[in-house]
This record gives structure tokens, C-alpha cells and sequence, in this order.
């Protein structure tokens, strides 16, 4: 494993959403596939679909995150349940305030990291996120579209809004991935246990089949994260 340092915050502005955190496609309906330079074999999204991923609670803050899938390059999903519009998958976090006892929970802010592309969109997924006790928060997670192999990325937000830009490439893919297709079982983030303010996050890419072959042609990589 290998691993790097990485700024928080670098980079224009993340794009953020068009509409309401439920405008997308549930990706645990029909399959959705994320498509990766060199194989045909693509990633299949249905396997993990759209389920709420890495909860957390921070200063009686709920955070989630999951995959969805858009259409076009608003941010926004506009098709019917078949989801034959999807052209590119997207990362959605949500914030929910912890009410009383009985009381539901109430919406305070989310957001999403897609590709405005129009052409050759990256699909992203597979998401994993850490948010610190000054209200910062990372997400690490895969990306690829189909001129390129499959990634590890971040984006990280400070505590007041202010975001690392687009996603940030950590490890770019190496190969094509020709293990099947699951993926996305290593993808954690989480908090320093020293200082308790910088992150780490663990996400897979596409490794070299031949090196090492016992890896099953994909590989994980670690960053260290900080502003």
C-alpha cells in the first residue's frame, strides 16, 4: 500500500446540485453500469445500488453518503424508473440535523460531485466519508469513464461550505479491471487518531495484473488529507 498527502482545499468550485437530494436514479433498480477503458466487463452499480453508506454522527449531526445516477449535466435525474437516460453516476452526500426522541430527522444541507461533461462523462461511486469535529468532511471514492481506467478520488468541504473543487485524482488506474464485477469493498474514511482533525482515506484502483498478480488486478491506496 502506498500513500500521499493531499490538500483540502484546492481548485475551483465543486458544481453543486440543480435540485432536491431525491431528483436521481435509485441505482438499486435496473443496472446501471460504470464503464472503464480496455474491458468490456463493466462495473455492474446495482450490486451495492444506491443504499446510504458510512453513517456517522457529528455534533448531533447525521452524515450519509451514496452513488446515484444522473442524466445530462445539470446534476439532476429527469428519465422514468428504467433509467435508460443515466448517462453518468454521481456521489451524493447528505447532512441531517438529530432531533428529539420521535421527532424526524430534519434536512440541513447535501450535495453532489458528478462530471458536467457532455461527452465522456466519468462515472463516480462507491463512496466513503469522515466528517471532524470542526465540521469538516472528506469523501473518498472510484471513478472511471471510458477512456480511463478506474481511479481513487477525494473531494473534501470545510465546516463553512467551502470545497476542494472538483473530485481530486489520488492514484490514477493502471490497468483494466478484469476481476468481475464487484467493486468497491475497500473504500473507508477516516480521522487520525493523533490529531483527530486530518483524514485518511483507503480506496481502490485499477492495478497492473502483473503486479502483483495475487491482487487480483486491482489495488488499494491510502492518503493523508489535510488543509
Amino acid at each position: 500500500m502506498d500513500h500521499l498527502a493531499a490538500h483540502l482545499l484546492t481548485g475551483p468550485a465543486c458544481p453543486e446540485p440543480q435540485s432536491t437530494y431525491v431528483d436521481c436514479f435509485d441505482l438499486d433498480g435496473p443496472i446501471i453500469f460504470a464503464p472503464h477503458l480496455g474491458t468490456s466487463n463493466r462495473l455492474d452499480l446495482q450490486i451495492t445500488g444506491s443504499r446510504l453508506r458510512t453513517p456517522m454522527i457529528r455534533n448531533n449531526v447525521l452524515w450519509l453518503c451514496q452513488h446515484v445516477g444522473l442524466a445530462g449535466t445539470n446534476g439532476a435525474y429527469g428519465g422514468n424508473e428504467t433509467g435508460t437516460n443515466v448517462d453518468r453516476s454521481a456521489i451524493q452526500w447528505l447532512k441531517l440535523q438529530l432531533n428529539s426522541s420521535g421527532t424526524p430527522l430534519t434536512h440541513v444541507a447535501h450535495g453532489r460531485i458528478y462530471d458536467t461533461a457532455a461527452t465522456i462523462p466519468y462515472y463516480y461511486y462507491m463512496p466513503s466519508l469522515m466528517v471532524n469535529t470542526n465540521g469538516d468532511m472528506v469523501i473518498g471514492f472510484s471513478g472511471s469513464r471510458t477512456n480511463e481506467y478506474i481511479g481513487a478520488f477525494y473531494l473534501g468541504r470545510l465546516a463553512d461550505g467551502t470545497t476542494s473543487g472538483g473530485p481530486r485524482l489520488v492514484q490514477a488506474g493502471r490497468h483494466y479491471f478484469v476481476g468481475g464485477v464487484q467493486w468497491g469493498d475497500y473504500s473507508y474514511t477516516c480521522l487520525d487518531p493523533v490529531d483527530g482533525t486530518t483524514f485518511w482515506t483507503v480506496q481502490e484502483y485499477a492495478e497492473n495484473p502483473d503486479f502483483p498478480i495475487s491482487a487480483g488486478y486491482w489495488g488499494t491506496w491510502i492518503a493523508k488529507i489535510k488543509h
